[in-house]
């Protein structure tokens, strides 16, 4: 994929991929969504009230939260897995050896 870079005045900004904007703070990439026209007008009216300042600043906080969501949910099946009593006994090994050496509190 080619890379290009978006000249700012006299000095040339980070490259950026085709189809990324380059923002002052950091680079985005440019999407399409659909949306259904219900959805639409529940998130004008959160941006109009102004708990976002756009659209896309609403959408791209919906989408991190979800993101972060899914990731400590596949984290919890992957613990979920794990034998409890295997993890206990590996935390353990060579416990007492190293308990000796500790300092008396």
């Amino acid at each position: 994929m080619p890379v290009f870079a978006i000249a700012h005045g006299d000095e040339a900004s980070a490259k950026v991929s085709p189809g990324m904007i380059n923002c002052h703070t950091m680079n985005k990439a440019k999407i399409a969504i659909t949306v259904s026209p219900l959805v639409l007008n529940r998130l004008d009216a959160w941006v109009q009230s102004e708990h976002f300042a756009s659209r896309s600043e609403a959408i791209e906080q919906a989408v991190e939260a979800q993101l972060q969501r899914l990731e400590r949910t596949r984290l919890a099946e992957q613990c979920s897995l794990l034998d409890v009593a295997q993890e206990q006994a590996m935390a353990e090994m060579g416990l007492a050896t190293d308990a000796a050496t500790w300092p008396a509190f």
